[in-house]
């Protein structure tokens, strides 16, 4: 993203890590198999300076300038380090207490993915080959839910610029398409099986596909 200096963050940058960080939970959330996220992640921690670590990396692992001290649930919040000794890392998004009171946190959208994909278990999913796409930017991948549920694709746009691309899956035509995170119709895929996919820049979308 170009930002050099994480002392002086402005709102829009701030807003725009949270939208990425978003974007790779959902492409890890929403796959097959387990899923986890760190503690580091909930809080959004920033590296350390790498001077406060300066004696922990004398071998030359630089691994701790990203594992500063967090303090989850507001516990100790006035600790400036842990009680091993590191340094508290500054919190983008706050604790997990500040952060399920704000409707647009990133704790409160990781709840939100993470109960789409509890609802259709896509953990328990089977991957399809993944269809080629133009845009470099663009991926897009495609499960088989349980319980013929529906086939699943997840779109994601690594990308600043919108994408518009077109595939064809030829076995779902005529199928009905819905945005899984908002319950939004979608139509339906065309008669030759073309699944026309709109993204924003840095934005991921779940369609359910199903007849």
């Amino acid at each position: 993203l170009g930002i050099h200096d994480l002392d002086d963050l402005s709102d829009a940058q701030k807003r725009q890590i949270q939208q990425i960080h978003g974007l790779l939970v959902m492409y890890n959330a929403f796959q097959p198999g387990i899923f986890a996220l760190s503690g580091w992640d909930l809080v959004g921690a920033l590296p350390l300076p790498r001077h406060a670590v300066a004696d922990l990396m004398h071998d030359g692992d630089t691994r701790w300038i990203n594992r500063g001290a967090y303090d989850l649930v507001d516990l100790n919040p006035s600790a400036t380090q842990s009680q091993a000794g590191l340094p508290k890392a500054t919190m983008l998004y706050g604790s997990l207490t500040e952060q399920m009171q704000q409707p647009d946190s990133f704790a409160r959208q990781l709840q939100h993915l993470l109960a789409v994909r509890q609802q259709y278990r896509i953990y328990a999913s089977r991957q399809l080959p993944i269809p080629d796409v133009e845009d470099k930017s663009l991926l897009l991948i495609l499960h088989e839910l349980p319980d013929n549920m529906g086939i699943q694709v997840t779109a994601l746009n690594f990308g600043a610029k919108p994408v518009t691309e077109t595939i064809v899956l030829s076995d779902l035509a005529d199928q009905t398409v819905t945005n899984m995170l908002n319950n939004a119709d979608l139509g339906s895929v065309g008669a030759n099986g073309d699944l026309t996919i709109n993204l924003a820049g840095y934005e991921g979308q779940s369609l359910l596909i199903r007849g």
